[in-house]
């Protein structure tokens, strides 16, 4: 049966009405998931993702998410939450116990508190990267995806499963503090 109608998130091509064959199921597809939380109960909380798929050597989809909620009044005397909204937020990504991807978490928009009520007491922060088929797109933050050279690799961190995150502040009060960790679980 003919679809009349293409999603372009799912990354499906038309010929006529009909997808293209070589978007239609993946050969290889991994998925691995992290629940992130905070070091002190209550203070932060979020997931993180990483999806990839291929189809063949020219056609794969990688996909990799932070997304990180801070309460602003929390129960760590020692964070600040207007410290926490003028920082920098970085989620580094180890395997073994060596850090081999770096990426900077950048604000969500804040949300108006008139229509929102959480928007009062919560902080958001997300990073989102895609490659779809060599094109690295990255709407929300930026990822390093090799620490080991002088320069950003801007690409999708190879996720597996058993490797481990820790999103924690960049720069100003509370430098280097680390506000949750997770690990990667095979979905």
């Amino acid at each position: 049966m003919n679809r009349p109608i293409c999603n372009l998130l799912l990354g499906l091509t038309l010929t006529g009405l009909t997808a293209s064959a070589a978007w239609a199921d993946p050969t290889t597809a991994t998925r691995v998931h992290a629940v992130l939380k905070g070091s002190t109960k209550g203070v932060a909380f979020g997931q993180a993702w990483h999806r990839g798929e291929i189809f063949d050597a020219s056609h794969f989809r990688d996909h990799f998410r932070v997304y990180l909620r801070v309460k602003r009044k929390n129960a760590d005397p020692s964070l600040d939450p207007d410290a926490v909204k003028s920082a920098e937020l970085a989620a580094t990504l180890s395997r073994n116990g060596t850090a081999y991807a770096e990426c900077i978490l950048t604000a969500i928009v804040d949300r108006d508190p008139d229509f929102i009520p959480d928007a009062r007491r919560l902080l958001d922060f997300g990073v989102a990267v895609t490659n779809l088929g060599g094109d690295v797109k990255a709407p929300k933050g930026t990822c390093d995806t090799d620490l080991s050279s002088a320069f950003v690799q801007r690409g999708v961190p190879d996720v597996q499963a058993g490797d481990e995150v820790s999103v924690r502040l960049v720069g100003g009060p509370g430098d280097g503090q680390v506000l949750a960790t997770g690990s990667f679980e095979a979905q």
